[in-house]
């Protein structure tokens, strides 16, 4: 279903968009401190983050979260990676999924799991992807997403 030679892109195309905003975070305030670094948080300073156009419209956003990243590139495949957090719990938040991907015809299995973290592996016609499920710093659950597009 899913191939493996994408699964390399995708987590690349999963990580560059977080390492920006965990270095935007750290470097780009003021006054870091040691303990500053030792803790990180993810926090939003742009409100005007949105979903690129090539975004599916048919993929299901868990209600109430916060898009705090979003970019999209291309080189020989097209990338797109997303990034929101929600005060709702890890299992919450992957049962949503879960239940929206069935419904909404994405192909998903789950790759990883444990109490604080789950992984999806998804797809749907013309587009593969995965999207990752943590529970963060005081319990804020991060959901990544990655998809490719052939």
């Amino acid at each position: 279903m899913l191939k493996k030679k994408f699964l390399p892109l995708l987590l690349l195309t999963l990580l560059i968009p977080l390492s920006f905003v965990l270095l935007k975070s750290y470097f780009f305030r003021p006054k870091n401190t040691i303990q500053d670094l030792q803790n990180p948080e993810i926090t939003p300073t742009d409100t005007n983050i949105v979903l690129p156009n090539n975004f599916p419209q048919d993929f299901p956003v868990f209600p109430g979260s916060s898009l705090v990243a979003a970019k999209s590139a291309k080189d020989k495949v097209e990338g797109i990676s997303a990034i929101w957090e929600t005060k709702e719990g890890v299992e919450n938040v992957a049962s949503f999924y879960e239940i929206n991907f069935k419904n909404l015809n994405w192909n998903y299995e789950v790759s990883s799991q444990d109490i604080n973290f789950t992984a999806f592996k998804i797809a749907k016609d013309n587009i593969q992807g995965f999207i990752g499920i943590t529970k963060g710093k005081e319990d804020v659950v991060v959901i990544t997403v990655a998809l490719g597009i052939k």
